[in-house]
């Protein structure tokens, strides 16, 4: 489990790091807004890969946690944070795409390049205004001795279950939002034989993104929420963990095999070439 993590994140902290610097270094990218919120996501993917994989292979190696309980905290407010950040980021893109495709003549006025950026960074305050209002009375964070990782202990389930209700019925209405999007392409193809637009190949790449997102999350979710004592299953709780911070590597891998542009700005960063 230590080589697997160690693995996740050194391809995480690589891949998200080329792709904060592809968008940003690369005018093609950027003139696609959206591509703006697909910082955002390496932004959080980066900090999964950086901060929590090194603190739980530590945690994994020693079968305890070694830092102070101040770090215990900080550590599993962050791992909650950037959850409810995500799963905020997924929405605002699945937005933005049922806007582009459906109702494309407001797309300029509503995602300009300074509102997209403010709702990049209203989504952050968001996720930290949730996460303090509904912990801000109780910030004490347990280690979780099935996972090994510092988590919200039972005691505060009931602050979890609100949270984790946020969180699935925002995934339902992202999910709302693309079974719309291809439904409008659906028959928009029927009635002209065309595709609604060459860039709707960018809606099938966040769908993507936002599938591997669901898949990797719930698992992690569900074993939370449920009743199983941590001790009994430890290695279920372990795997369900891995597969939600795998998640942080994964998205370089899709951009660069969806986009072309993406494909090769990596080659370059790969290459040093980086002008």
């Amino acid at each position: 489990m230590v080589i697997s993590v160690t693995i996740v994140a050194v391809i995480g902290i690589i891949g998200n790091v080329m792709t904060i610097l592809a968008v940003l270094t690369n005018k093609l990218i950027r003139q696609n807004t959206a591509n703006f919120f697909v910082i955002n996501l390496a932004i959080s993917d980066l900090i999964i890969a950086s901060i929590i994989c090194p603190d739980w292979i530590v945690s994994l190696i020693y079968r305890r946690s070694v830092f102070p309980q101040i770090w215990c905290t900080i550590n599993g407010s962050i791992i909650t944070i950037l959850s409810l950040f995500s799963i905020f980021n997924l929405f605002v893109i699945a937005l933005s795409r049922f806007v582009y495709v459906v109702y494309n003549k407001f797309y300029a006025k509503m995602f300009t390049r300074n509102l997209s950026l403010a709702m990049c960074v209203f989504t952050w305050i968001l996720s930290f205004a949730l996460y303090f209002l509904f912990n801000g009375e109780n910030l004490y964070i347990e280690f979780h001795k099935g996972m090994l990782i510092c988590g919200f202990p039972k005691a505060t389930g009931k602050k979890v279950f609100i949270l984790g209700a946020i969180c699935i019925i925002n995934m339902c209405l992202v999910a709302l939002f693309y079974g719309i999007i291809f439904r409008f392409i659906v028959k928009s193809r029927m009635r002209t034989g065309n595709q609604v637009n060459p860039n709707t190949s960018v809606v099938k790449t966040f769908f993507i993104v936002f599938t591997m997102y669901t898949l990797t999350f719930m698992p992690c979710m569900i074993m939370r929420s449920s009743t199983t004592e941590p001790e009994k299953w430890t290695l279920l709780w372990q795997a369900c963990l891995f597969v939600f911070i795998s998640n942080s590597c994964m998205n370089p891998f899709i951009y660069s095999w969806r986009n072309k542009i993406y494909r090769q700005t990596f080659h370059k960063f790969i290459k040093c070439q980086f002008k």
